[in-house]
């Protein structure tokens, strides 16, 4: 042959453009994959911060104590904590505990005794979360923090020895 082709062979550039494709095409299926698994995770994962979480008893204890930053005594009972969030959080807290120890915790908790508290004049039903009906109560007595941002409720029934907690943070 006297004159050679500058151009490829048809065959060989085709098969090898054909496999230079075939990786590309591969990669992005595995990219596409990657992203809609990804994308279902986020997906469950935001479904399930938007479902409260609620603990009882020992697993509420635990909670409770992650939620003060110490052990609260042992002497407490029928422990109860709530947590939900999404772009404001609330905490609910409620459990049985003698008025000196109670008195105790709150005093760590906000700084206050007995005689800042008032009497509780509009008691909350709760059919959903009894431990949190104040209805209930025979003698509480409520203390409320209001700060940009941030509202803690502390009751106090020194009648049932119950004491209940709701925070709520914006």
């Amino acid at each position: 042959m006297l004159f050679r082709s500058k151009k490829k062979n048809t065959g060989d550039y085709a098969m090898k453009n054909f496999i230079k494709n075939h990786k590309i095409l591969s990669s992005l299926i595995v990219l596409l994959l990657l992203l809609v698994s990804f994308l279902g995770y986020i997906v469950y994962d935001i479904g399930r911060v938007l479902d409260p979480q609620v603990y009882y008893n020992e697993d509420a204890r635990k909670k409770i104590n992650s939620f003060f930053g110490y052990t609260i005594p042992d002497s407490t009972k029928d422990h109860f904590y709530f947590y939900q969030a999404f772009q404001d959080s609330s905490c609910w807290i409620s459990f049985t505990v003698s008025e000196k120890d109670a008195w105790k915790i709150i005093k760590k908790f906000i700084k206050k005794d007995k005689r800042d508290f008032e009497p509780l004049t509009m008691p909350h039903t709760s059919k959903e979360y009894p431990q949190m009906d104040t209805s209930k109560l025979k003698n509480p007595l409520v203390y409320q923090i209001q700060k940009p941002g941030i509202t803690k409720t502390i009751i106090y029934d020194n009648v049932t020895q119950r004491l209940l907690i709701w925070t709520l943070t914006m």
